[in-house]
């Protein structure tokens, strides 16, 4: 044989080889899809869905915070009430 079909002959074993493992890599890059596939799923499932809890949160922690207001608010006029009605009380004595 010479050099010019020894080329030939190694070219067609690489094309052999190629064909044959060429099912093995697709399986690799499907299996490879999957776990991309999942991740991505689940972020544009997952992150929705924190985003739409945080703004629950936030929202109860606004209304926590103006209930707290409103009873304080409510203690103080309450108080003052209390304080006229005494010092009325003082004043007709």
């Amino acid at each position: 044989m010479n050099r010019f079909e020894k080329k030939i002959h190694d070219l067609k074993l690489s094309k052999n080889v190629a064909i044959q493992t060429a099912p093995q890599i697709r399986l690799i890059q499907s299996n490879d899809k999957m776990p991309a596939d999942k991740i991505q799923m689940a972020a544009l499932s997952t992150v929705p869905l924190w985003e739409s809890q945080i703004k629950i949160a936030l929202g109860l922690h606004r209304q926590e915070g103006r209930a707290a207001r409103q009873s304080a608010e409510a203690d103080l006029l309450r108080i003052e009430r209390q304080l006229k009605k005494a010092l009325l009380e003082a004043a007709q004595q």
